[in-house]
């Protein structure tokens, strides 16, 4: 292994880790220095995977790719593969080392950014402390449900039991305090749920846009659902039944709001509910999505793939992969399968026609124009999977690509793909007879043709989606940025903001709460051990309301 040492100063140490992580860690290059094709746009500076194309990923606050050797930067001149990590940049390293820029003065790297021991840093500098996120319209459970009960009395009786409400609870946190994020996460996720072939956004029912209400039959949600073996009488009870942030009220608010959804828990946070929603069998379960996707290619998408794919692409992406698009017959959209080439270092190019071996990722178009994901075993095999060892994903804990949030990442907009293999037959002519390399150029899209097409499968499916659903393209993703800051350990005002207490309120009573809490008065608990304890904590410190969590599920 051949990295070199990352030397990106201390800057994202302390308070400013995470900012810092998401815009400064990086270089932004001198682009007269990159030799590169119209799909890809190495080393300027981003907040989110979205805003790189090709295989880029955001990383270290600039479009760059994993690497373990210098010739895997080679299509960038003048890159290196340097180390990585957490301590340099946050949750948006990559194991192993990323393709950097070297440099010998502070004129080769972009502004903000100087030469430190050959490699472009940046520039410390001083970023505002966050405003604390404040609202008056609930304080506690008894004002949410309260206007969660006022709401639902204006709605028609023959509706309320479709009727059910989700609560952005940061009112304490600090950052986002327009909710942005979280509110186009919610309309996202709800409607990449869906197999309705309309876009429906969550109803707000206050001015502060941080109470919403949905339909489920909006979603085609009204409908018995199996989620690993158990059937749900809707894919409401499938979220409330995987989450244990889901808790039953009861007071004559909370029991008004029950009888008229008929649902014990009509109400949910909108960080948990992400995070449990991205868990592959909830989504599998919610898309029906068989456990064998043999068979969900002509039943569910109407694709015969005996037939050809309409255009093929191959390139490298740690693997060798082979990307292949169908059009969907059952209604208008797409259908690619990415798989893993499987046949030994070189097979792509040596024989680009033969079938892939390695495991698969399918990207659809639902019937609103969203894309949805699978991972399945082989083409021989069709088993579904949630993890899969054929793709990796540096932001889950062991690497391994899993469903949908990998995808997501991936894929945040556009479809992901490249194709390297037309490209490589045109160069080597030799390599080939004549009517192998006929048929490569007739089935490969080569780069500036597939770079069209998928932009304008973007235009015609995903954008108009987007725009329906409220979701800005600029920004970061907001359904694996939610989920994962959900899963980040909590802080004092996150535990508050999902207790629905004030922090002040959390800090004065954490002596009446198991004794592993008090580490939030100044530190951190670990995620899985807040979950552990938050039923019992949410009982103690709700015993003063008129709507507390059901005696049932307290004691």
């Amino acid at each position: 292994m051949s990295m070199h040492p990352w030397r990106c100063s201390i800057l994202a140490l302390g308070a400013l880790t995470l900012s810092l992580a998401l815009s400064s860690c990086g270089k932004v290059a001198d682009r007269n220095r990159l030799q590169l094709d119209s799909n890809t746009n190495w080393l300027v500076s981003c907040q989110a995977d979205n805003q790189c194309s090709g295989s880029l990923r955001c990383y270290c606050g600039q479009c760059t790719q994993p690497c373990a050797q210098d010739d895997q930067c080679s299509r960038l001149s003048g890159a290196v593969c340097a180390e990585s990590g957490e301590a340099v940049c946050g949750q948006q390293a990559s194991p192993g080392g990323l393709c950097v820029l070297d440099c010998s003065q502070d004129n080769d790297c972009g502004e903000n950014f100087s030469c430190n021991a050959g490699q472009c840093v940046p520039v410390p500098i001083t970023l505002p402390e966050p405003e604390e996120c404040r609202s008056d319209v609930f304080s506690d459970w008894d004002q949410l449900y309260s206007l969660v009960a006022s709401d639902l009395s204006l709605q028609d009786p023959e509706d309320q039991p479709f009727l059910r409400y989700v609560s952005l609870g940061n009112r304490y946190l600090t950052g986002d305090c327009s909710n942005v994020a979280e509110r186009q996460a919610l309309s996202k996720l709800i409607n990449s749920l869906s197999i309705s072939a309309t876009i429906e956004r969550p109803a707000p029912i206050n001015l502060d846009l941080n109470l919403f209400r949905i339909d489920l039959r909006d979603y085609d949600w009204d409908r018995a659902i199996l989620v690993d073996g158990q059937i749900y009488r809707d894919g409401w009870e499938v979220l409330v039944a995987n989450n244990p942030y889901a808790v039953p009220f009861v007071g004559d608010d909370a029991d008004a709001v029950i009888d008229g959804t008929q649902a014990q828990v009509p109400l949910m946070l909108a960080s948990p509910l992400l995070a449990v929603a991205t868990q592959p069998e909830v989504y599998y379960g919610l898309l029906e999505i068989p456990d064998d996707l043999s068979s969900f290619w002509t039943d569910s998408l109407g694709i015969d793939r005996t037939t050809l794919p309409t255009v093929q692409a191959g390139f490298v992406d740690g693997s060798e992969l082979l990307a292949q698009q169908w059009p969907m017959e059952v209604h208008a959209g797409y259908a690619w399968q990415i798989s893993e080439v499987g046949r030994g270092p070189g097979g792509l190019f040596d024989n680009p026609l033969a079938p892939p071996l390695g495991g698969q990722e399918l990207i659809f178009t639902l019937p609103n124009g969203l894309p949805a994901f699978a991972f399945s075993v082989s083409e021989l095999d069709g088993r579904r999977l949630t993890r899969s060892s054929s793709f990796s994903d540096p932001s889950e804990a062991d690497g391994l690509a899993t469903a949908p949030r990998s995808s997501l990442r991936r894929h945040p907009l556009r479809v992901n793909v490249r194709d390297e293999v037309l490209d490589y037959v045109l160069a080597n002519p030799s390599a080939f007879d004549a009517a192998t390399a006929a048929l490569i150029r007739q089935r490969f899209a080569g780069p500036a043709e597939l770079a069209l097409r998928l932009e304008r499968d973007y235009e015609t499916f995903t954008l108009p989606a987007l725009e329906s659903a409220g979701i800005d393209p600029g920004l970061a993703e907001p359904i694996t940025l939610i989920a994962s800051n959900f899963d980040r350990d909590v802080t004092l005002a996150r535990a508050a903001s999902e207790l629905l207490v004030t922090p002040q309120e959390l800090l004065d009573n954490l002596a009446l709460l198991d004794p592993a809490m008090a580490v939030l008065d100044g530190g951190t608990l670990a995620r899985s051990d807040f979950t552990q304890l938050y039923l019992e904590s949410l009982c103690l410190l709700s015993v003063v309301l008129e709507n507390q969590p059901s005696p049932e599920v307290c004691f």
